[in-house]
């Protein structure tokens, strides 16, 4: 996954390291970018979800549930998964996101999305409640 974007064998490592970690960087404002912190948030509570309700962990899988949630928020792909290449790597860019989650695998991932989360200040009880029922409905 990192060859492709590397140009000097210095590169692995930055590119890299997000395999060999527990935990990656989560400052909020890298995170939420230009967003709300609190919208970054409810999206990173959602592709949680939506990851968590796959039957298979791969990237074709991974690419259309996000694709669609994004779609479903009235949000274009990227700037949808520009917080989810933070939340997972630490960093705006790295190797490629949905081949990076299915490395990671779906529990260190959705961790992953869950710190991050946490670092935005998370989602209310209350809001997470009527977020579930949406989810419910749309199911």
């Amino acid at each position: 996954l990192a060859q492709p974007r590397m140009r000097t064998l210095g590169d692995f490592g930055p590119l890299a390291s997000l395999f060999f970690t527990d935990e990656t960087p989560c400052d909020p404002h890298v995170l939420a970018g230009d967003q709300k912190q609190s919208e970054v948030a409810e999206w990173l509570l959602l592709a949680e979800w939506a990851l968590e309700d796959l039957g298979e962990f791969k990237p074709d899988a991974v690419h259309k549930a996000l694709r669609a949630l994004a779609e479903s928020l009235g949000v274009k792909l990227r700037k949808f998964t520009r917080p989810l290449y933070v939340a997972i790597s630490g960093s705006a860019s790295s190797t490629p996101l949905f081949g990076s989650m299915v490395l990671l695998g779906s529990a260190m991932t959705r961790m992953r999305l869950r710190r991050a989360r946490i670092a935005l200040g998370g989602v209310s009880r209350a809001r997470e409640k009527g977020l579930e029922a949406l989810r419910r409905r749309s199911d």
